[in-house]
């Protein structure tokens, strides 16, 4: 079996730098521990299982956010995208939503629905809602106008065009919304939980590190985020993968 070595290059190259930088003091280990302190707090925080609590509740408040807001995306999207009169009512509304920072918005939502987890969903919904639909509405828009009139030669119906055509040929657009959907649905959970804090989460681990300066241990969880930002895009990934086996092809 051969192993390919590339992907872990740039890897190695940051991991390199960053041995050397603390080796010769470059940068002072208060700013920048050495990889192996790091890496050592990563290891410690799993094998003691301090760090299960604050994992499950910011993987509970991404995905949970993140599905439901690909179930209302979706659907918008593509009944945006199918029907010209929706997509001029909606426009305005929606490009107006989208180009607001999506953490301006928490606090409004803490007003309205308290503080826990419910303004934390909510954000991470309406983030992932909006990513996904913006993407399908412009798969919808702009199918392959080949395809259709060989549909309307073929005297499908309406419905026949829009499963057997206009569907699967918006499904790779779908796809690239949810994979920006899954990284900015982390960044917002992460995010939320830093802004006005959290019994638990990743985001109030991180937040808590800095006020005492435990620097090793930010960095290490900082390093769990991003592993989980690569390993769902990866995922995603292999099923469009799977989905979409025509694509290329």
């Amino acid at each position: 079996m051969k192993i390919r070595i590339y992907p872990f290059l740039g890897v190695l190259v940051i991991l390199t730098i960053w041995y050397f930088l603390t080796l010769f003091n470059i940068l002072s280990p208060i700013i920048l521990p050495p990889p192996i302190k790091v890496f050592s707090v990563l290891g410690n925080l799993f094998i003691s299982g301090e760090i299960f609590k604050d994992l499950y509740r910011s993987l509970f408040i991404w995905f949970f956010g993140f599905f439901l807001g690909l179930f209302l995306g979706i659907p918008t999207g593509i009944l945006m995208g199918y029907s010209n009169r929706v997509y001029q009512s909606l426009e305005l509304i929606i490009d107006f939503f989208r180009s607001l920072p999506s953490l301006v918005l928490y606090p409004l939502f803490v007003v309205f629905f308290g503080l826990g987890n419910t303004p934390k969903i909510l954000l991470v919904i309406f983030v992932s809602s909006f990513y996904t639909l913006i993407n399908t509405i412009y798969g919808v828009k702009y199918s392959r106008e080949t395809y259709l009139i060989v549909g309307k030669i073929f005297k499908a119906t309406k419905m026949q065009i829009f499963g057997k055509i206009i569907f699967p040929a918006t499904l790779p657009d779908i796809f690239a919304g949810i994979r920006i959907s899954l990284s900015i649905a982390l960044i917002v959970t992460v995010g939320s939980e830093m802004i006005l804090g959290s019994d638990a989460g990743l985001g109030k681990r991180i937040l808590d590190c800095s006020m005492v300066y435990n620097i090793s241990e930010m960095y290490a969880l900082i390093i769990i985020i991003g592993l989980l930002g690569w390993l769902s895009n990866k995922i995603s990934l292999l099923v469009e993968e799977r989905v979409v086996h025509w694509r290329g092809k």
